[in-house]
């Protein structure tokens, strides 16, 4: 009399098809998850076909059919584990668990920018979160922007100029707008940290708005007046033939050396005691290089640092 096992071929072709899509993912780099997403719905399969097997078999007298209940729980065991996969895949657990695990940090150059700026343009205005931005001068025309950015990343990408830099001429004004990179959040919050430098001609007025950058200016031989918005830390370093007159407008701290700030505290008595305790109380200074031909303006920063050649 012939004793039939229900389970037993299942779990068998089971353990064959999951060796062989294990072996061929060692020469071909597939990913585990994506390999039982791709096979696990053939146990059924083949389940179902040993159970029609059982049904016909059962008819027969000379026939004994009993279950394998090991076997249909290891099947039952592996067709759950498929199913958690197909979820995690459209919830996206699964793609955040392997970005997660493979994640790196690095340092990538940002694409650059150069243009010969017209001669019928006089202004400059630029705006954009910078973490860390420097700004020099040149003697000609040419405005450039180039740097680095520290982000982590699971998968090589390129950024496109238009992905960092947007800019625009209208009538004697030029206009730029440093883009913020992509945040991810979720599970792997990810961020990136810029560091920019703009070069751009001493003879035009600059007016720069950011959003609590570190602001480093290396103005040179400046023929025009810049004015700096919204900076957390602006530190500014000085020529000895400079000719500028800096001015603070609600700063909290001035640092300039041995160089003595004009300094008009200006803050609302009711909000003095918080100013004191968090920052310091806000404060309007002015401080002279030479005639002061050409101004310097800074506006509400936390801090304005000077260095001047005279403290080598």
């Amino acid at each position: 009399m012939r004793t039939w096992r229900v389970g037993s071929i299942s779990m068998g072709f089971t353990l064959l098809l999951l060796g062989v899509f294990l072996l061929v993912s060692q020469f071909k780099g597939g990913e585990i998850s994506l390999i039982l997403m791709m096979w696990w719905p053939i146990i059924f399969i083949l389940l179902g076909i040993e159970i029609i097997i059982f049904l016909l078999i059962k008819g027969k007298e000379d026939s004994i059919v009993k279950y394998d209940v090991f076997s249909i729980i290891f099947i039952g065991f592996l067709g759950t584990v498929g199913v958690g996969l197909v979820i995690a895949t459209t919830l996206g657990l699964a793609e955040e668990v392997s970005a997660g695990i493979s994640i790196t940090e690095e340092t990538v150059n940002l694409p650059s920018y150069d243009e010969i700026i017209p001669s019928e343009v006089n202004r400059i205005v630029i705006d954009g979160k910078v973490d860390f931005l420097t700004i020099e001068t040149t003697n000609n025309r040419e405005f450039a922007f180039f740097g680095t950015y520290r982000t982590q990343i699971s998968e090589n990408s390129e950024l496109l100029e238009d992905d960092i830099l947007s800019v625009k001429k209208v009538g004697d004004t030029f206009y730029v707008h440093v883009k913020q990179l992509p945040e991810k959040y979720g599970w792997n919050y990810r961020s990136s940290q810029v560091s920019a430098t703009i070069i751009m001609p001493n003879s035009i007025d600059l007016e720069l708005e950011t959003d609590s950058a570190d602001i480093t200016l290396k103005p040179r031989s400046l023929k025009a007046d810049w004015n700096i918005k919204g900076s957390q830390h602006a530190t500014l370093y000085i020529q000895e033939d400079s000719d500028l007159k800096l001015q603070g407008i609600d700063v909290s701290n001035f640092i300039s050396g041995h160089n003595e700030w004009v300094i008009e505290e200006k803050v609302n008595e009711e909000q003095r005691e918080e100013w004191e305790y968090w920052n310091g109380a806000k404060q309007n200074g002015i401080l002279e290089f030479g005639d002061g031909t050409n101004t310097i303006t800074f506006i509400g920063a936390y801090e304005v640092r000077i260095f001047d050649p005279k403290l080598r």
